[in-house]
């Protein structure tokens, strides 16, 4: 997905960023020995670590929202299986999570919302 750098900051011997997404704002740890340069745009992708499922949400569309130290994810459930749902936020971006994770079964075509703390939050950068 599409990461536009907003900022950067040292944190514990890592490198912590925020930034926007093309539905909404992300903080999380960089995951590269170089921090990105800020008022930048790069490709990345996400782990994250321990999601929980969020309140369902206010909005009708892919979105992210910042709580705190917690990033809120609201993604379109494109499939499921027995293990994973796989959410699409852009034309881009796809996230897979555990299946464990959401408490009410859920199916294609269903807005699923979970949360996780910052610092659980993984951002690769990558190079087309």
């Amino acid at each position: 997905m599409r990461f536009a750098v907003e900022r950067v900051c040292r944190q514990g011997g890592r490198i912590m960023v925020s930034g926007r997404t093309p539905v909404g704002p992300l903080q999380g740890i960089w995951q590269n020995r170089e921090p990105p340069i800020v008022r930048s745009g790069c490709h990345v992708e996400l782990t994250i670590d321990a999601p929980h499922e969020a309140a369902a949400p206010r909005v009708c569309a892919p979105a992210t929202a910042l709580a705190g130290y917690t990033v809120v994810f609201h993604g379109l459930c494109e499939e499921a299986d027995e293990a994973l749902y796989y959410l699409r936020f852009a034309a881009d971006w796809l996230e897979m999570i555990d299946i464990s994770a959401i408490s009410t079964p859920r199916k294609a075509g269903d807005l699923i919302s979970f949360s996780a703390p910052v610092d659980g939050i993984k951002i690769y950068p990558y190079t087309l």
